[in-house]
């Protein structure tokens, strides 16, 4: 994996006699009222500014506002002319701290003021123009790390500076945007064009640096070669000389201009491209507890590099080796200026974040396949050193407290239902990360046959401990089914499968295909989900359909009589009974009954089995219907009814009861027990009229394996 997109063998071929003219491809930077000059470098494009100001100096020296958090590489020639560099401190969003700018502002005569669009985000102009405006300070967009004008970049600034080297397969490439509707108006006058194009032909009067080109060039085609280990050697040269050589000239030679065109042709790709390869690094690494990842997703602009911020330094410089040692070209950015590195407490967020923050390539050049290569890699390295433990049922109930979304197929008493009714084995785990920290609990049941072929299966699962955003806890619990694919007690052939507790999504499919697990035919689940939590019984039912409030109306003068039963051989010898009957006349394949048995003479106590009768005043009865409660959640198993039932809406009111008792021993939420959305038919309907939050998951997944001895 290369930190830099590799150019295409036409483009190499098209530099060597295509055009050179770079005006018709500076639409997506240049609007038709502004100006614009090209150079090799943007730190070229500052000296051009710093010398242009240097004329409406009143003492001689250039005084220039730049945030803390800034590349001391970029102020190089500038230090060389009579500049006084002013820093400004940013927060923890990379933004300038509006306070602290406003005041240096005000306490010096500052002459220019940098604003910087970091990593493509849009920098909040607030206050800026106005105040640039009223001193006279000349407001200089940095957006460098910019692949384009999008949102609101180039939009307030006097100048716009933009480097497209960074961004597309060529050796260099800066560009100067001058804008008429700045703030100072400064540059629009005719004395100020006459003057900046006089500093400009200064500047250009340097020749082009031919050798640089060539040597890029000769580089990235050993590298598309695939020619790496004789290239690192290959005289002495890498990109950091490469790009320090540039900065003798800032003039564009031919090749690198023929190269500008034809590597612009396709920013459309560039830009989606970049998304879908920052959203790839967050599924890699977004799991990493106690990080933050920028979504990119919600954002106008184009990103340039991955963010990943760290808790501290410590787990930075860790990650960090463990990046480098899989050659993932991962960085620190920036090598601050020593005014801000040797004095940490005046710009304590500069360094803190120069420190805490990762950042990895997503140029358009990488594929997929190159991605998904070295997030098996990372995947495996970063799970190579978690354990795991078998629990008894102490230890395993002392977990289940800390384990969140609960669901009753996690459950020990399930777990029991199944080993006495199916025949399975059940293995219960604890997942514990590199420091030896709790992560995960997860069930597995377990079955053999003959003692060389092993179906292991997992029912959403596992469980997490830490509570998460949403991608990080899909994508922790991708790795941790992952870690339990390798782990087994038994030899011989191995069917791993998991149904986990994760939303159907495109990125959730790409992420089980690039570990190499097979989607099942199996219909995914589908179901909804009523919000107990912050609503009143009486709120709750005006939410539903007002049929289904017609029919429990009917149902609650019909004199039905509800009741929450005891467990009783009579009660369970009827609900089978019926609930057989049920399945053969709409030929469909419900829970097996033998399980339902042991789910009802369960006597666990984090699984609460409750059974709810209908009956007429005569005592005949009308319906039944089971719910499983785990935590904070019921689930809607199952439900029988008779004829009579039926006409009277008992189903109806069974369960709008066993909302009511669910929601009066403190459940937050109410799931409906699955929805066939395919098969519009009485019971689908009857669901939907409660207009639930519905949900599908991802589905189950299949990885196949073989050895002769056991891995554990």
């Amino acid at each position: 994996m290369l930190s830099v997109p590799l150019p295409s063998w036409q483009n190499i071929l098209l530099a060597c006699y295509s055009e050179s003219g770079l005006s018709d491809v500076e639409k997506h930077w240049v609007l038709e009222d502004e100006k614009s000059y090209w150079l090799t470098r943007s730190s070229w494009s500052l000296m051009m500014l710093v010398l242009f100001r240097e004329r409406f100096s009143h003492d001689g020296v250039v005084r220039v506002l730049i945030p803390d958090f800034y590349c001391n590489e970029a102020l190089d020639k500038i230090r060389r002319e009579n500049v006084e560099l002013i820093f400004y401190n940013i927060n923890e969003e990379m933004q300038a701290d509006h306070s602290t700018c406003i005041r240096k502002i005000e306490e010096n005569r500052v002459d220019i003021l940098i604003l910087t669009h970091y990593f493509g985000m849009e920098a909040k102009q607030g206050d800026f123009v106005e105040l640039c405006r009223k001193h006279g300070v000349l407001l200089v967009e940095d957006a460098t790390h910019c692949l384009r004008r999008m949102g609101t970049v180039g939009t307030f600034g006097d100048v716009v500076m933009f480097s497209l080297h960074k961004h597309f397969a060529v050796p260099s490439g800066a560009l100067l945007v001058i804008r008429r509707d700045g703030p100072t108006s400064l540059l629009m006058s005719g004395r100020s064009c006459s003057l900046l194009d006089d500093v400009y032909r200064n500047l250009c009067k340097v020749p082009p640096h031919f050798p640089s080109t060539l040597i890029w060039i000769i580089k990235r085609s050993l590298q598309k070669l695939g020619v790496t280990a004789w290239l690192k050697s290959f005289l002495s040269i890498n990109d950091k000389k490469i790009s320090t050589s540039f900065n003798t000239s800032p003039v564009l030679d031919i090749i690198s201009k023929r190269l500008l065109r034809a590597g612009l042709s396709n920013l459309e790709f560039a830009d989606q491209q970049r998304r879908l390869n920052a959203e790839s690094w967050c599924d890699l690494l977004g799991w990493i507890d106690n990080s933050r990842s920028f979504n990119w997703q919600s954002s106008k602009t184009s990103p340039y590099l991955w963010i990943l911020t760290l808790k501290d330094a410590h787990q930075a410089e860790l990650l960090y080796s463990q990046l480098r040692s899989l050659e993932v070209p991962v960085i620190f950015w920036p090598d601050l200026p020593s005014e801000v590195s040797n004095n940490v407490t005046d710009h304590l967020t500069a360094v803190r974040l120069s420190k805490t923050k990762l950042y990895l390539p997503i140029h358009q050049g990488l594929s997929e396949v190159q991605l998904t290569r070295v997030g098996l890699k990372i995947k495996m390295q970063m799970i190579a050193s978690w354990t795991y433990q078998a629990l008894d049922r102490e230890k395993w109930e002392h977990y289940w407290l800390r384990a969140l979304d609960k669901n009753y197929l996690q459950s020990w008493g399930y777990g029991e239902a199944k080993i006495k009714a199916e025949g399975w084995k059940c293995e219960r785990l604890l997942i514990s990360d590199e420091f030896r920290e709790p992560i995960a609990l997860v069930q597995i049941l377990i079955r053999s046959y003959l003692g060389v072929v092993t179906i292991r299966r997992i029912n959403q699962g596992p469980l997490l401990f830490s509570d998460s955003k949403e991608s990080r806890s899909e994508s922790l619990k991708i790795l941790l089914i992952l870690f339990l694919q390798q782990v087994r007690s038994e030899g011989g052939l191995t069917f791993f499968s998991v149904a986990p507790p994760l939303l159907e999504r495109e990125r959730t499919v790409r992420k089980f295909n690039s570990l190499g697990f097979k989607h099942m035919s199996l219909r995914p689940w589908t179901s909804g989900i009523l919000c107990l939590s912050d609503r009143s019984a009486e709120a709750i039912l005006r939410g539903f359909e007002g049929r289904w409030r017609t029919s429990l109306s009917k149902a609650e003068r019909s004199g039905i009589v509800v009741e929450r039963c005891p467990y009783s051989k009579e009660t369970e010898e009827c609900l089978l009974e019926e609930y057989k009957k049920l399945m053969k006349l709409r030929e469909f394949k419900g829970i097996p009954v033998d399980l339902v048995v042991e789910l009802l003479r369960n006597k666990d106590a984090s699984l609460s089995v409750d059974v709810f009768k209908a009956y007429s005043l005569s005592g005949d009865w009308l319906a039944y219907l089971v719910l499983i409660t785990v935590a904070d959640a019921s689930f809607y198993v199952m439900s029988v009814s008779s004829e009579s039932g039926r006409r009277q809406q008992a189903p109806t009111l069974l369960l709008w009861k066993a909302i009511l008792h669910a929601k009066a021993i403190g459940c937050k939420r109410f799931d409906l027990g699955g929805i066939d959305r395919d098969q519009v038919d009485g019971i689908t309907r009857f669901k939907f009229a409660l207009k639930p939050k519905l949900y599908t998951l991802v589905g189950e997944w299949r990885k196949t394996s073989f050895c002769i001895l056991p891995l554990n």
